[in-house]
């Protein structure tokens, strides 16, 4: 594996699309079977109550609401996917990026599942893993669905990226 370290801007057109993919499946599954959209003001609301001290809530819906926190929380969605496109990269290389694997894709994919579950959730006072929501195994099931897209997402916006400009 060889690195450059001037791949790394490719890491924004990867992770914006890829978050853009994700994001636009969400919305056929909302329209299609009824399931709840991407949402990112609670994760907004959650960011901005950090400069308070508050880091982890019973139930990020009784946090008193915040000016601004649609816009953080999706601001903080899209720059979490350029990192994950980044340390999708950083496993690549230069040689991953002229020739596209989806293997690892989907692996660095799956592996973002580890933030949300592990932190997100549980700050959002939603247990670790989704345990203290109603079905928590539907919740799991939806985050590995859309996680996955996003691993498919990275994959299909590295082929794009790279045939419009070669690395």
């Amino acid at each position: 594996m060889t690195f450059d370290p001037g791949i790394l801007i490719w890491a924004i057109p990867i992770g914006l699309g890829a978050a853009l993919i994700m994001d636009c499946f969400g919305y056929v599954l909302r329209f299609a079977f009824g399931w709840q959209g991407p949402r990112f003001s609670p994760v907004g609301r959650w960011i901005l109550h950090m400069p308070s001290g508050v880091f982890a809530h019973n139930t990020i819906a009784d946090a008193s609401p915040k000016q601004g926190e649609m816009i953080v929380g999706w601001s903080v969605h899209f720059l979490t996917a350029i990192g994950y496109a980044l340390v999708l990269l950083v496993f690549g290389g230069s040689n991953w990026l002229a020739q596209p694997d989806i293997i690892l894709a989907l692996l660095v994919g799956w592996g973002t599942i580890v933030m949300p579950f592990c932190v997100m959730y549980p700050s959002l006072g939603f247990g670790l893993a989704m345990s203290k929501t109603p079905e928590p195994w539907t919740a799991r099931r939806k985050t590995l669905i859309n996680h996955t897209v996003f691993g498919l997402g990275m994959w299909v916006m590295a082929m794009v990226t790279s045939a419009i400009l070669p690395p």
